[in-house]
């Protein structure tokens, strides 16, 4: 399917719920068990009463407070409850629908005695009866399984199951089932995402492999529910130029590889933006977070809405992410291996020549470098580190207050001969100095790290105190 039919086509159909109110009902789905007309041996069966959790799916996923509007206006929670018997077999299917979070209770009478296995499948749907979840090979324990029609999904079609072994003796049995959603939120927050960008919106993708689906026997270890997709492609969520947030629905888990690409309406072609990997637990919640105008410096946000929202904070206070390994003297094989645990995108294993020494480099946003300097042609005795930055708009009082805030002490200027002058700034143990300067003409900010030179302290000119 082409790239923009398809962002068209999911964005309609994320669009396409309609909002008339409507009262909450309970209403029967299918009634497949026996009554005690047909059973005259009552003894040998008993009642089965289900209470099932509506709010806890929400609670999970941290939404509950968006679901009180979607409820009312728009959506409608479903109940399916399943049945099977010892053997795996369906005995009986009932269900019971919603516009509220409140407990509800499912009753099954002349329910003969045994162990069963207890499945409730809650999700939502629309006023028309549609829904973005399914469930599927019903009739057995072994393959009943729910799965996605489509990908981007927006959370308030959450849906998720609960099971529970019961056994019935021949009196009344009290169940409660608090359904977990198998898929996990990712929120797009994008800033800055204007038209001025040449972009009709964003794309988060994913392209390593697909999973659709999940398997609901509860005998199944955590590997073998999971249902792989026919396509390794899923269109996890995007946003529109003008829009700051959406959240998504998602059943990728594990090590995630997410593509962020703009989308270019005009000739129907995308623009790379950045790609990386991703921890992501199943029915968890993560912010991806990134900002139109600070790609070139800042590395995206991956992570929980509670530790995104101290970032963020400090984010906006202008407090740059810049934490380059600088264990002086060591040689590239630790650089590099501290290089990959930062997940740079974009990264050079190959010593070339710098000058009479030697470098490696990696990109840990667009636009932004590091290079790692050694004096040996077989790389060794780290002995400087330069991150450039392409960031148009980059400050030296932006760049000053992250290095303050990594606990460096600005000394003043330094002015080298023949050079304009410099920040200058020095570790709190004094063993790194670090220089921020750009070239004229030139829009690139250069920030570099080397150990301190004590010859370096007859050119600097300390700061006015005013």
């Amino acid at each position: 399917m082409k790239a923009r039919s398809f962002f068209q086509w999911a964005m309609a159909a994320a669009q396409s719920v309609v909002l008339p109110v409507c009262v909450a009902a309970m209403l029967p789905m299918c009634f497949t068990s026996c009554t005690s007309e047909d059973n005259p041996a009552a003894p040998t069966a008993g009642k089965a009463v289900i209470t099932v959790d509506n709010a806890a799916i929400y609670d999970q996923l941290g939404i509950t407070d968006s679901m009180y509007y979607w409820l009312e206006n728009a959506l409608t929670i479903v109940d399916t409850v399943l049945i099977y018997d010892e053997t795996g077999n369906l005995v009986t299917k009932l269900g019971a629908e919603s516009s509220t979070m409140d407990p509800l209770t499912i009753e099954v009478n002349d329910l003969p005695r045994g162990t069963y296995t207890f499945v409730v499948w809650q999700n939502v749907i629309d006023r028309g009866g549609d829904t973005f979840y399914l469930l599927a090979g019903e009739q057995q324990l072994s393959t009943v399984h729910m799965y996605s029609k489509n990908g981007a999904i927006q959370y308030m079609w959450a849906s998720g199951y609960a099971t529970a072994s019961v056994t019935v003796d021949g009196s009344s049995t009290q169940t409660t089932m608090m359904p977990q959603s198998p898929c996990s939120i990712i929120e797009l927050y994008v800033d800055n995402l204007t038209q001025d960008k040449g972009y009709a919106g964003v794309l988060l993708e994913r392209y390593d492999s697909y999973c659709s689906g999940v398997r609901l026997d509860p005998s199944l270890d955590e590997e073998d529910r999971w249902i792989l997709g026919d396509t390794k492609y899923e269109l996890v969520g995007y946003n529109y130029t003008g829009e700051t947030t959406n959240k998504y629905l998602t059943f990728t888990h594990g090590d995630v590889e997410l593509l962020l690409q703009g989308y270019i309406a005009e000739n129907n072609s995308r623009d790379f933006i950045l790609y990386d990997h991703y921890q992501l637990e199943p029915g968890s919640h993560a912010v991806f977070y990134f900002d139109m105008n600070r790609l070139w410096c800042q590395p995206t946000f991956f992570g929980s809405p509670e530790d995104f929202a101290p970032w963020k904070a400090e984010r906006d206070a202008g407090i740059l992410d810049f934490h380059p390994y600088l264990n002086w003297g060591c040689g590239v094989d630790e650089v590099l291996q501290a290089m990959q645990t930062k997940k740079a995108w974009d990264l050079s294993t190959e010593l070339t020549p710098f000058y009479d020494q030697w470098e490696v480099h990696e990109l840990i946003a667009k636009g932004t470098e590091e290079r790692y300097v050694f004096n040996t042609e077989d790389g060794q005795d780290l002995c400087e580190v330069c991150i450039t930055s392409m960031q148009e708009d980059l400050t030296f009082e932006e760049v000053k207050a992250s290095l303050i805030k990594q606990g460096y002490q600005f000394a003043g200027k330094v002015h080298f001969p023949g050079l304009e002058p410099r920040d200058i700034f020095f570790s709190a143990d004094g063993k790194t100095e670090v220089q921020t300067y750009k070239f004229e003409g030139d829009i690139k900010m250069y920030i570099t790290y080397q150990p301190t030179d004590p010859d370096d302290f007859q050119y600097i000119v300390p700061e006015e105190v005013e």
